[in-house]
């Protein structure tokens, strides 16, 4: 999860003066790394990879990396924890 901090500034300063805090907001990531997704589920490289080669889970090339959907391993593993029932 991360943390956004929005912040706001009276018109017509300069935006390096002191700004005010709005809001905080926590965001869920909606595309990880392999790392990011190992961290944040608990599954191996190789298992992600097996996943996303058997078109069980999205994923996304940008440039030379590779992103996965967050969503769709989060799908993945509750249709295996309703299977394991």
């Amino acid at each position: 999860m991360v943390s956004a901090l929005l912040y706001t500034t009276k018109r017509n300063e300069h935006p390096r003066k002191e700004k005010e805090l709005v809001q905080q907001v926590d965001l869920e990531p909606l595309w990880v790394t392999y790392d990011e997704a190992r961290r944040l589920f608990g599954l191996s490289r190789t298992t992600l990879w097996r996943l996303l080669r058997q078109d069980r889970i999205r994923g996304a090339r940008v440039g030379r990396s590779v992103r996965l959907e967050a969503q769709s391993i989060q799908d993945y593993l509750q249709k295996q924890a309703e299977a394991f029932d």
